[in-house]
């Protein structure tokens, strides 16, 4: 099924359907997902972005260096983290995926790396706050701060989080993270030497 819908339908449309299946068999009025459908719909979600990334060919946004993205050390969870990589890399931007449980400095070690723009972290556990705050204080301490968006999300932040963090954006969805890099990519083509 999946490799008929890649050569019949867009891209994002076929990525969104484990997504949209997850929403509608899962979400219960309170807002809550049941952890075995939760890991279903992770499962089924990662079966699909395999069979879709070889197709998957965005038009390239201006060269940013991309985003460095991982799950810091403390927690574990990538569903969220696996999402936006495979929206991001569909809209074309280049990702740069450590992983999960991922220790503050890889993520500066990766960014000189790359000379990528943004920094994603995604957590859903509060141990991984720890590490968040670490690697803004890490880029303050080699005065990049400033060259760098940082983004944060996943279940347990917040608006308020990312103003104690000293964040540029938050979110608890991956299209939304989308937009935000977009949109941060659109302003003035911002990109990292550009403040």
């Amino acid at each position: 099924m999946v490799r008929r819908s890649v050569h019949k339908h867009h891209r994002c449309v076929v990525i969104q359907y484990p997504i949209t299946q997850l929403r509608a068999r899962a979400l219960v009025p309170a807002e809550e997902y049941y952890l075995p459908e939760l890991l279903v719909a992770g499962e089924m979600f990662k079966k699909v972005s395999a069979r879709v990334r070889p197709h998957m060919k965005g038009a390239k946004l201006t060269e940013t260096g991309g985003i460095v993205v991982g799950t810091p050390k403390g927690d574990i969870h990538n569903l969220g983290k696996d999402i936006f990589c495979v929206l991001a890399e569909s809209s074309g931007i280049t990702v740069h995926d450590l992983g999960v449980d991922v220790e503050p400095a890889a993520f500066l070690e990766k960014l000189e790396e790359t000379g990528a723009s943004y920094i994603g972290m995604s957590a859903l556990v509060t141990a991984a706050f720890s590490s968040m705050q670490e690697v803004v204080h890490l880029l303050e301490e080699k005065g990049v701060r400033k060259q760098v968006k940082v983004i944060i999300g996943g279940g347990v932040t917040s608006k308020e989080t990312a103003a104690r963090m000293r964040v540029d954006a938050q979110t608890r969805d991956a299209y939304e993270g989308l937009r935000i890099v977009q949109g941060f990519s659109k302003k003035g083509d911002w990109k990292r030497g550009n403040t």
